[in-house]
């Protein structure tokens, strides 16, 4: 893949695209898992589905009901300090280094996301094709 393009995506645009892989996180905030219940489209297609959890309050009533909805979707649990990025570099690799597709399309919800699991990302991409933009939601990937 040599081709990074990020944008962020209006809702009603979401149905448009074929998505491989959803990331989101679950923790206190009650906008957690918004997203998932009010995205416009049926994400059960989507075969690889993550939820970063904090490992800090894992009890509250809040986070309960977001893992709730997380689950009701399918959604593979990955628990996560907010200070590593290990975790969700390791998703996104893994994704890229185990397709032959020429296209891949993620979404990232990060409005419940620490700035070090975000920015991860951002470098992650950056580091790996070398430029990342704000025009087109999809990642081109030329096989050799």
């Amino acid at each position: 893949m040599n081709v990074v393009k990020i944008k962020q995506i209006e809702k009603e645009l979401l149905s448009v695209y074929d998505f491989d892989l959803v990331i989101t996180a679950s923790g206190y905030e009650t906008r957690a898992s918004y997203f998932v219940d009010n995205c416009g489209f049926d994400i059960s297609y989507i075969k690889n589905k993550y939820v970063l959890a904090f490992t800090t309050d894992p009890f509250s009533i809040t986070r309960k009901k977001n893992d709730e909805v997380f689950l009701k979707h399918g959604f593979n649990f990955v628990l996560c300090a907010g200070s590593s990025s290990k975790e969700i570099i390791d998703i996104i690799s893994d994704l890229i280094l185990g397709t032959s597709k020429k296209e891949i399309f993620i979404i990232i919800d990060y409005s419940s996301m620490t700035r070090i699991w975000y920015g991860a990302v951002i470098s992650f991409l950056k580091a790996q094709f070398g430029t990342v933009s704000a025009e087109n939601p999809r990642i081109t990937h030329h096989c050799n």
